[in-house]
Formats: structure tokens, sequence, C-alpha cells
């Protein structure tokens, strides 16, 4: 996803002095990031030019996955209703409702990616990263979660476990054969390391026993100390 999005961002859509935005992941999802900000901030301008490219059609669909993947972060706004449905999951707002639509649509895109017929391991990372967020969002709503919505967890839950394990009895093996960039099985990690080593020495912090979404929560815990500390 990441390099389809930069490729159609390296269009007519981006200005050619935005090009260094694009040069990595982090400075890419920053720039992104930005924009989406501001787009928010300044949605009752009539002109939105300088955010053309996030209400590209092309471009569109991407940036909100990444709002539903947890890499880039919605905005804080006091009425979510003043806003189109479609740039709701880039939003937050303190009445749950923001969290709500958004469990309903990473349910949505869960169950599209669960229909596809020749599922590979890159499917069920991202199915997986889609559910820790389900999973992170539920416990965000607590005894507020509506009980239709709540079966419809419950319901995915189930048809992600019976296809899986189906899957990763049928595959397990043949991951062991794979050399990819980023390591998807513990066997995987000391290649990665050994290619990825350039001057010095690596540390290998291992936390056993952690779910996804715990991790996630964790995750959002230090990149939240980490901006605090640099104000």
């Amino acid at each position: 996803m990441l390099s389809y999005l930069t490729e159609r961002l390296s269009n007519s859509i981006l200005k050619p002095s935005d090009y260094v935005n694009l040069i990595n992941d982090e400075k890419l999802y920053n720039y992104l990031q930005e924009l989406w900000n501001l787009l928010v901030k300044n949605w009752d301008e009539k002109e939105k030019t300088n955010y053309k490219i996030l209400q590209s059609d092309e471009v569109r669909p991407y940036v909100i996955n990444c709002f539903l993947e947890n890499t880039l972060k919605p905005v804080l706004v006091e009425n979510i209703n003043k806003y189109p449905k479609w740039i709701h999951p880039g939003l937050e707002d303190s009445t749950g409702q923001s969290i709500t639509q958004k469990i309903e649509q990473l349910l949505e895109r869960i169950n599209i990616l669960l229909q596809t017929l020749n599922l590979d391991y890159r499917d069920w990372l991202q199915i997986a990263i889609l559910w820790s967020e389900t999973i992170v969002n539920k416990i965000k709503l607590d005894k507020n979660i509506k009980d239709i919505l709540n079966s419809r967890i419950i319901q995915t839950q189930n048809i992600i476990d019976k296809k899986f394990t189906c899957w990763i009895l049928e595959n397990y093996q043949s991951l062991y054969s794979l050399r990819l960039k980023q390591p998807i099985s513990v066997c995987h990690i000391l290649d990665s390391i050994a290619r990825n080593i350039v001057n010095g020495k690596v540390a290998l912090i291992v936390i056993d026993g952690m779910a996804l979404d715990q991790y996630l929560v964790l995750k959002d815990s230090i990149e939240t100390q980490t901006r605090k500390m640099w104000l």
C-alpha cells in the first residue's frame, strides 16, 4: 500500500517541490499527517486546493486506510457530524461516536479481506493489524458498546479463528523457506538482522507473550511520551 500511495502522490497531484516528503516512510506519514491536520482545522474554508491530494479519488482510500491501521492519528473535533462521512475515520470526538464508526469500518475492511479466495501471509498480517485496532477501540468504548456491534465483533472473531487455523495448519511449514525484508516468524529474525546490520552491534529486545493489541497500546504510550520529551 505504501509504495502505491507514494506512486500516486508522485504524479501531477503533488508539486515537484514536495517530492522530498516521499523519500521514506517517516517523511511520507509526517507529511500526510500535517496535511490532514490542516484539512480538518480549515474545513470551513471554501477553497481547499492545498489539500487536493487528500480528496483525490486515487489517494483518499489509502489515506483513510492509514487511519484504520493507526499509521496516521485522528484529529480531535467537537462535532463530528459537521464533516462528511468519508473523513470520519480521521476524526475523534468525546462522545464515542467516532470510535463506533471506526470499529464498523474496521470490521467491514476485515470481512472484505476474509472473502479473499487465496489468502497469503500478507493478507493475514493486514487482518492482524486491523483486528488488533478493533480490539483496542472496543476497549475504549467499554460498557457503552451496542449489542449489535458487539455481536458483529464476536462473529468476525469466530470467522478469523476458523479461517486462520485452517490456513496456518496448511501453510506454516512453507513460511520457513520465505526470504523477506521484514521477518514474519521467529525463524526469520536472525537472517533479517544479518541482512540489515550496517555498523556496530544490534540489540534484539524480546517481549514474550504480548498480544498485538497490547503492543499497539504500548506503542501509542511510548510515542506520546516521546513527543512530550521534545516539546
